[in-house]
């Protein structure tokens, strides 16, 4: 994401893998975390919000292995944070997407609406995603509480 796809307080894009066109309202808060990169010391210097890519990865290689590099990190980052919070499972950005998409379905969104919040193509994929893969720590939650 870069900072010309935030207008007005919008965020406007071309989803690379569907070439989908997004155009939202961000939320307040989403307004003042960027706010907060807007003004961070190390900013990318090719226009993008979050301080991953820079000029120097030009190649598709180089982009691809720094995104690597940096979802390993926050993966890491992740089980620091869910020690301390005191939750068993191995939490990933995976997995947080899956308990993202099972909350919306838990809060009656409909397959259509949480396939387009994931960037699916189909609501096949959506029912797909959502029914045979389930959510690991949404799951146990719920068989806990059972």
């Amino acid at each position: 994401m870069k900072w010309t796809n935030i207008i007005d307080g919008n965020l406007n894009y071309i989803r690379a893998k569907t070439k989908e066109e997004f155009d939202f309202k961000l939320h307040p808060e989403a307004l003042r975390l960027l706010a907060f990169y807007k003004t961070m010391e190390g900013n990318s210097d090719d226009g993008y919000v979050f301080p991953i890519l820079y000029k120097r990865h030009a190649s598709v290689r180089s982009k691809r292995d720094r995104r690597m590099k940096i979802l390993k990190r926050v993966n890491q980052d992740l089980k620091i944070i869910s020690k301390k919070a005191e939750i068993e499972k191995n939490i990933t950005t995976y997995v947080a997407r899956h308990t993202y998409a099972t909350t919306l379905k838990a809060k009656g969104l409909t397959i259509e609406e949480i396939g387009k919040t994931l960037g699916h193509d189909s609501t096949k994929t959506t029912e797909i995603y959502l029914d045979e893969i389930g959510d690991p720590l949404f799951d146990d939650r719920i068989n806990e509480s059972i």
